[in-house]
């Protein structure tokens, strides 16, 4: 497992650093959990814009709402593409083997309407207090505009995403099939864990 998880990284990297995607893996049902948390940092949006908003617990705690809906519409969708209440657009793939739904990849940093974006941007700043212009910065730094108007993502973006949709789902049959290659050490698990702990709740008083 230690040579795919290898493999699925470099991917990631190669995905990040030459086609400048930004992409984010979901595990729905923590069934890749133990190998995901192996590959940081590709278990969240790592955008200057997201991280910037992330920082107000009220607007953390929407977008973990807005990735349950996410979840729960990939349930009957392969893939679709949208702009999320900060203005925020994205493509995203759901993870499956035959009828089991392991998660989904999220590729995000994009502006498909950017009057729209401005609009929820503005909102997020009347209604929690925000500094405009700081957002205004991030948001530019972080997305790339396209011309992309459909309901699911374009095939330049889905050719690219199609080798990594299968190779976490080789992830899956490896660990299904060879249980003991799933184990990590406990003090590893304790320290992955204190991780995901840690990124779920970095706003709180913890």
């Amino acid at each position: 497992m230690n040579d795919l998880l290898h493999d699925i990284t470099e991917y990631l990297l190669f995905l990040k650093t030459q086609l400048r995607l930004e992409i984010a893996i979901c595990d729905v049902n923590r069934t890749l959990l133990p190998a995901i948390l192996q590959i940081q940092p590709f278990w969240g949006h790592n955008l200057s814009y997201c991280i910037l908003l992330k920082k107000n617990p009220d607007i953390y705690a929407r977008c973990k709402l807005a990735q349950k809906y996410v979840k729960e519409k990939l349930r009957t969708n392969g893939s679709f593409c949208g702009t999320c209440f900060a203005g925020m657009g994205e493509y995203v793939f759901r993870i499956a083997h035959n009828d089991v739904y392991l998660g989904f990849i999220s590729v995000s940093g994009v502006c498909f309407r950017p009057s729209l974006a401005k609009e929820k941007l503005l909102r997020l700043c009347r209604r929690y207090g925000l500094n405009e212009a700081d957002l205004q910065k991030g948001f530019a730094a972080s997305v790339t505009p396209v011309a992309h108007t459909g309901a699911t993502p374009p095939q330049e973006i889905t050719v690219y995403v199609t080798p990594l949709l299968r190779m976490l789902e080789l992830l899956y049959l490896e660990q299904e099939l060879h249980p003991d290659n799933r184990a990590i050490s406990p003090e590893r698990q304790v320290f992955l864990s204190a991780k995901s702990y840690i990124n779920d709740n970095f706003t709180n008083d913890i």
